[in-house]
């Protein structure tokens, strides 16, 4: 999910930069990103060069997802395809295909990456709320009190995005994995948006100059207050 949305975001995120294309172009322009990304990660998944040896599988795996995004993103490749797809997919390839990592390597594995998560998770809402309360309190000419009706107004209209969508698709859900039922319903309407991801996106949208400077702050604004309001 957050790979697709990612995926969406470049799009939207090209159009407010000026870049427009047509519906071909868009349609072509996200095959790109989403096929190529999870082709990328495939192959890249399948290397496997040390076995045995805890600490060498451990930074073989750090620097894999570097590369696999590098690669994606360079512009001196020029791959063009999304970097957070392909280090998804070759994430989830190695889950899958557990013989391409030894035994010995799982468990100081999964204590590295639950670290490496945490620290970035925490380094996210850490530099977002800085540049939240830096934007409150030196009297941004962009944030007005309006804005924190707009916040309230889209904090309700995404509880009612997501419960339309989960009503529309509970009879699949009901018959698939593990059941569906309205208890389940409401506690995947509440916890919908509240992630890293999300603010991940904003902060690439405030630091992006191209983009006009009362747009930035105000989606920095709304998308960090959503996130705080979901996480009471």
């Amino acid at each position: 999910n957050d790979g697709t949305a990612f995926v969406l975001f470049l799009v939207w995120k090209d159009y407010l930069v000026g870049k427009e294309r047509t519906p071909g172009e868009v349609v072509t322009y996200m095959l790109r990103l989403s096929c190529g990304g999870v082709l990328l990660g495939f192959g890249c998944g399948t290397f496997r060069a040390i076995f045995n040896a805890p600490a060498a599988e451990t930074a073989i795996t750090l620097a894999m997802a570097y590369i696999t995004f590098w690669i994606a993103e360079s512009n001196d490749l020029a791959i063009h395809v999304s970097g957070v797809l392909a280090t998804v997919v070759l994430g989830l390839f190695l889950s899958r295909f557990r013989a391409y990592v030894s035994v010995k390597a799982e468990e100081p594995l999964h204590a590295f990456w639950e670290t490496v998560s945490y620290l970035i998770n925490t380094l996210i809402f850490f530099i977002s709320g800085i540049l939240v309360a830096e934007k409150l309190f030196s009297g941004s000419e962009h944030i007005h009190l309006a804005d924190a009706g707009w916040l309230i107004l889209l904090y309700v209209l995404l509880h009612i995005v997501r419960t339309l969508t989960l009503l529309i698709l509970s009879p699949l859900l009901y018959y698939m994995g593990y059941g569906f039922d309205w208890k389940s319903g409401c506690v995947v309407v509440y916890g919908g948006l509240r992630g890293a991801v999300s603010l991940a996106l904003a902060l690439i949208v405030e630091l992006d100059t191209n983009i006009e400077e009362s747009i930035r702050h105000r989606i920095l604004f709304h998308v960090a207050g959503i996130v705080r309001c979901e996480c009471a």
